[in-house]
């Protein structure tokens, strides 16, 4: 049970450069900012998870640049564990 390996959306098994090129897009569509709170805790989920690569500050599962991600309302966790109380309910 415990030896059960997560497995990302189809939209994040692709290059980097296809996950650049569609992180960019939603940026775009949605540029707001969290909160400095909110960046922190999405952080802090990044930090604690196994998928986070400390040494390039990326995530191995969707490849971005998790202090750059975690700044902006449109992104998301691919695995869904950040909070989203920035979202209106």
């Amino acid at each position: 049970m415990g030896d059960e390996k997560e497995v990302a959306p189809e939209c994040c098994r692709r290059s980097f450069a296809a996950s650049l090129k569609d992180s960019a897009a939603e940026v775009l569509k949605n540029p707001k900012l969290v909160t400095r709170k909110l960046r922190k805790d999405r952080l802090a989920v990044c930090h604690e998870c196994d998928h986070y690569v400390a040494d390039s500050d990326q995530c191995d599962v969707c490849l971005c640049f998790m202090s750059i991600k975690a700044s902006f309302e449109a992104m998301d966790c691919p695995l869904d564990r950040w909070p989203n109380d920035h979202r209106k309910a």
